[in-house]
């Protein structure tokens, strides 16, 4: 997880916006990557934050700096519209179910309030987000645990602390989320890994861009001399994987043999992207591929030792870059959730936060917790 924080080291934070920022006379500064306390005591709450407090002391900008970030903190901060400033307070980080699909996530000890106002004065008791939960490391969802893990629940944690809510992400059907976001009855936004596409933007309201996606092969290092080119995908025996559960994977094989792209190559699809990922990793040998999102594949290459980071050097025919955003409804509750999202979102990308949260989230090999490979190879069946 990164050294500790250590007194008088040049570096800066994981995720510092400027090489300006520099702390008081005797103040810590965060080793690269500082994701631990500093050492003898004290609590290092957010590594990245611009102001945040390191052991009893402030990391403070240069002048010319300091003022728009702490207009970006305090934006993102701001509750549901009505002007009141709201930041973080500590509390237990017991994960509870609530109902069958439901996970609650209490919030996880943070920086300690700093504007004065009390937690709970803006957003609601529950902030209830649905998601499909199979889009790692973007969302995660274990179900032996019933919990949820990845960026996405690392945002939205962070969201509902600032505005003094209780996070409540409820496991959704690819195909019920639109109707279950539309009539608000279980959710008031929809995230995880939910590209913004036209098919969503025309019945929702998108909040600003998380990460900007586009494809990327994965397979295994096995293989790394036979896919060295993308006609090479759509060879005799190559097999490549589609992902069910995943709405932005679930046909992207399809839409490329329609292409003419995999012209002799076998689209399976497979429910789940952990099914997928076991597949992979059973059959090195083979020539299986999935097409996933850069970020997806170049995290689980640098952190699967099995998996090829060559991928990213073969580049899909079809360019359907894509952004990952959250979504919305229209109605009055739904665009004023969406207004106070996008503010915290402005102030976490200046600050360097939102980028700390991606490399912490993007660090581990996806886990296939659970899940098997249930393709068999032809010879095998």
């Amino acid at each position: 997880q990164g050294r500790p924080c250590t007194p008088g080291s040049g570096a800066l934070p994981v995720g510092s916006p400027s090489r300006q920022l520099r702390p008081r006379r005797g103040a810590w500064r965060a080793a690269e990557p500082c994701m631990g306390p500093p050492p003898g005591g004290g609590r290092l709450a957010e590594c990245g934050a611009c102001g945040a407090v390191l052991g009893g002391f402030i990391m403070r900008p240069a002048a010319p700096l300091r003022a728009a970030i702490l207009v970006a903190l305090i934006a993102g901060s701001t509750a549901w519209g009505d002007g009141t400033d709201v930041n973080s307070t500590a509390e237990g980080l017991t994960t509870t179910t609530t109902s069958p699909g439901a996970t609650t996530i209490p919030a996880a000890p943070t920086l300690t309030p700093r504007y004065g106002a009390p937690a709970g004065a803006g957003g609601p008791r529950v902030l209830r987000v649905c998601t499909t939960g199979d889009d790692p490391p973007l969302t995660v969802y274990d179900s032996e645990t019933k919990e949820f893990s990845g960026l996405t629940p690392t945002v939205l944690r962070q969201f509902a602390r600032s505005v003094g809510s209780e996070l409540e992400m409820l496991l959704t059907s690819g195909d019920m989320l639109a109707e279950t976001l539309a009539n608000e009855s279980e959710c008031i936004l929809a995230g995880g890994g939910i590209a913004a596409t036209a098919e969503w933007t025309d019945q929702f309201d998108a909040s600003i861009p998380v990460l900007s996606l586009k494809r990327v092969p994965v397979f295994s290092r096995h293989n790394e001399e036979r896919f060295k080119t993308f006609d090479s995908f759509g060879e005799a025996g190559v097999v490549v994987f589609e992902s069910a559960a995943s709405g932005r994977d679930a046909s992207y094989g399809a839409e490329l043999k329609e292409h003419g792209s995999l012209s002799d190559a076998k689209v399976e699809v497979l429910s789940t992207i952990g099914e997928v990922l076991a597949c992979l990793k059973e059959y090195p040998k083979l020539p299986l591929v999935y097409f996933a999102d850069n970020f997806n594949g170049e995290t689980w290459a640098a952190a699967c030792a099995d998996l090829s980071h060559k991928g990213a050097d073969v580049a899909p025919p079809l360019d359907d870059t894509a952004n990952v955003v959250f979504l919305a409804s229209r109605s009055e509750e739904g665009q004023g959730v969406m207004k106070a999202l996008n503010r915290f979102l402005l102030g976490a990308r200046a600050t360097g936060l939102l980028e700390a949260w991606r490399r912490e989230a993007f660090q581990p090999c996806p886990g296939t917790r659970g899940a098997r490979c249930p393709w068999k190879p032809p010879a095998l069946v």
